[in-house]
């Protein structure tokens, strides 16, 4: 009897866990394997031995299509819009960003993109992620080539990537005929240029002018009329005590002339 007690126990324990078990089955996850995406055509080289697709455009400046970009203007900042897709087994961290401009006939490095922090962003294999990357254009104008770089973190290992390199012209920006510095200086040079043409004419003109043309057509100068008028008075009246008085008989009618002749004569 003690036996048969015991057993029914133990069958119930057993019922018990059983029931635990299908219960904690049905709440857990249901955890599916990912199947690995990856190309079978690649082949590993030095310059690339990561099957990382990296792609990017320069937003509102790049047409997609055709890809033809427009000018960048010095002083303005761009943006760089990036789709990195992995295609290896294991997940990659992107971790920042960078590059340079280098001189597209020389090689020359003209300018380096400012390195900066991103993430860290992780990509699944088979899996495409965007981001951006802001660049600041502080360079003299002409062709450059963009050089962009993606820093990563693959197989615990530090990386940098690069991507496709673009060929972007440089220009100055167009000034507003309204901008307030243009318009002072356009003043400075009218004034300027006003004072200057006056000086030439009151030092070199005028003389010039005063030998070849009539004095009528000249401008009148005050002290040198004043100085001609005085001389004119001086003169005339000169004359006029230089010249001999008239008779004091010519006046006078022809009867009394032959009366005062006679009276001369006795």
């Amino acid at each position: 009897m003690w036996l048969f007690v015991n057993f029914l126990y133990l069958l119930s324990i057993l019922n018990f866990s059983l029931a635990n078990d299908e219960v904690n089955d049905e709440d857990s996850p249901i955890i599916e394997e990912r199947e690995l995406v990856t190309d079978p055509n690649f082949v590993p080289t030095p310059e690339k031995p990561f099957n990382f697709i990296i792609d990017y455009n320069i937003a509102f400046k790049e047409d997609v299509s055709s890809g033809l970009i427009d000018d960048l203007i010095n002083g303005e900042t761009i943006e760089l819009l990036y789709n990195f897709k992995n295609l290896e087994p294991q997940d990659v961290s992107i971790v920042g960003v960078g590059g340079q401009m280098i001189d597209p006939v020389t090689g020359e490095i003209m300018a380096n993109i400012t390195a900066s922090q991103i993430g860290p962003i992780e990509v699944t294999n088979n899996d495409t992620t965007p981001f951006t990357q802001r660049v600041g254009i502080n360079m003299p104008i002409g062709n450059f080539l963009l050089v962009p770089a993606i820093y990563v973190v693959y197989q615990e290992q530090f990386m940098l990537l690069g991507s496709k390199n673009k060929l972007i012209n440089v220009i100055e920006p167009t000034i507003s005929i309204f901008n307030p510095k243009l318009i002072i200086s356009e003043i400075i040079l009218i004034v300027s240029t006003f004072a200057i043409g006056y000086y030439i004419y009151i030092t070199f003109a005028g003389k010039y002018l005063s030998n070849i043309l009539p004095e009528s057509l000249l401008p009148s100068n005050p002290k040198k009329k004043s100085v001609s008028s005085s001389s004119s008075t001086t003169s005339t009246t000169s004359s006029t005590t230089n010249s001999p008085s008239p008779s004091l008989d010519s006046w006078l009618p022809e009867s009394h002339k032959s009366i005062s002749k006679k009276k001369k004569k006795n």
